[in-house]
């Protein structure tokens, strides 16, 4: 009698499901700049080219339900390699904190209840360089209005660092905003009703950023060692300079 319990049987190792919901994920990472690319405008042939060969040779790993995990993408250099990013959910804690004591009931039940009431997105994407060390380069925390609270994003760009991105990853790209617009088509983040406030948020967060780096260009032009930025490392999502936070 077949087994109908959902449940993977002995002839479908656990490992083989995971690695099935992993190349479904993966699937969807290629369609996404496939898709990107279809409604795009002003790419050139040759970085369409280059985008649909990332597509190609992405790799993901991860628990594959909401792109969270893991992605490689092709370096373009000499040497070759990958670069490696890695999306995460911010914690939530303080929240959730919040939430229990406004409700005055179990902690456990009081979050919930937070989120069923409203609707949140959050994201964390860093880049891992081969050293260990963690570059972020966008982060996101946004929920909607429960009864009596208003909208909240908050969100945080490394404009520096998705410059640096782009030149590895596909440098016939024109700039770091079609790279950004690109990060948001990836299924990293749910098409939900705060999808366009964040797109709006992270856009101008970018543009700040370019802005005070080429400022920073202009001021030390000829020198060789700049002062580091305020905010860089051991800092915290969504706590850098750029950070914002928008209450409408």
């Amino acid at each position: 009698m077949a087994d109908t319990s959902g449940e993977p049987s002995d002839a479908t190792p656990l490992d083989t499901v995971a690695a099935t919901d992993c190349q479904k994920t993966e699937e969807r990472y290629r369609a996404a700049i496939t898709d990107w690319l279809a409604g795009a405008s002003g790419i050139d042939r040759l970085a369409r080219a280059q985008l649909e060969d990332v597509a190609a040779r992405l790799t993901f790993t991860g628990d594959g339900d909401d792109g969270l995990g893991t992605v490689t993408l092709p370096r373009r250099s000499r040497k070759g390699g990958v670069v490696t990013l890695v999306a995460s959910r911010p914690p939530r804690e303080a929240r959730d904190g919040a939430a229990a004591s406004a409700a005055g009931a179990n902690a456990a039940d009081a979050a919930a209840a937070a989120d069923d009431a409203t609707t949140t997105t959050s994201l964390r994407v860093v880049e891992k360089r081969p050293d260990g060390a963690e570059v972020e380069l966008v982060a996101v925390d946004a929920r909607t209005g429960s009864a009596g609270e208003e909208l909240s994003v908050r969100t945080s760009c490394d404009g520096e660092a998705l410059i640096a991105l782009r030149v590895a990853v596909a440098p016939l790209l024109d700039d770091a905003q079609d790279l950004l617009d690109l990060f948001l088509a990836l299924p990293w983040l749910p098409a939900n009703e705060l999808f366009p406030h964040i797109r709006n948020r992270l856009m101008e967060d970018l543009l700040i950023d370019l802005c005070e780096l080429e400022g920073s260009d202009s001021d030390h032009e000829g020198a060789t060692d700049e002062a580091p930025r305020e905010g860089r490392p051991g800092e915290k999502p969504m706590a850098r300079k750029r950070g914002k936070t928008a209450e409408t």
